[in-house]
């Protein structure tokens, strides 16, 4: 077979016709065009940002009700790690505020843009009370 018999390739995404050294494979082995490859990459990269946006400060929060119980730790621990919370989950809002304004398929679907708002908000609500316990706590100690 000879490369005229191949040289114009076809994108099995979009139709689009190139020469064959111009054609990608995907993870599949299926030719695909530079444009579309980047923008399946693209929404994947959307969806695993918005994915980690949405749970790592629900850990931290997390983190910071678990270190109230190490005796050290307990002074600082918890108020620095629940405001690395509220600071996380104050990104997951803007995140999401970001990719509701797109008018493009960024990849993130309707139920992971709700899941989430609605874990921004409760880490920010759970997040409130270590952070509001150390801050009781220090000036209680700073008048004591």
């Amino acid at each position: 077979m000879t490369t005229a018999a191949v040289d114009p390739a076809t994108c099995t995404q979009c139709g689009a016709t190139a020469p064959l050294r111009m054609m990608l494979m995907n993870e599949m082995g299926a030719l695909t065009c530079n444009a579309c490859l980047t923008k399946k990459l693209d929404q994947e990269g959307s969806r695993k940002r918005a994915k980690n946006t949405m749970l790592a400060p629900a850990m931290v929060s997390a983190l910071a009700y678990l270190t109230f119980i190490v005796p050290v730790v307990n002074f600082a621990a918890p108020g620095v790690l629940a405001a690395i919370a509220m600071w996380g989950a104050i990104g997951g809002l803007r995140l999401h505020q970001e990719f509701a304004h797109r008018k493009d398929d960024h990849g993130v679907s309707s139920g992971l843009l709700s899941g989430l708002f609605v874990m921004s908000i409760l880490t920010i609500v759970f997040a409130t009370y270590p952070l509001a316990i150390q801050i009781i706590s220090w000036i209680g100690l700073a008048l004591g």
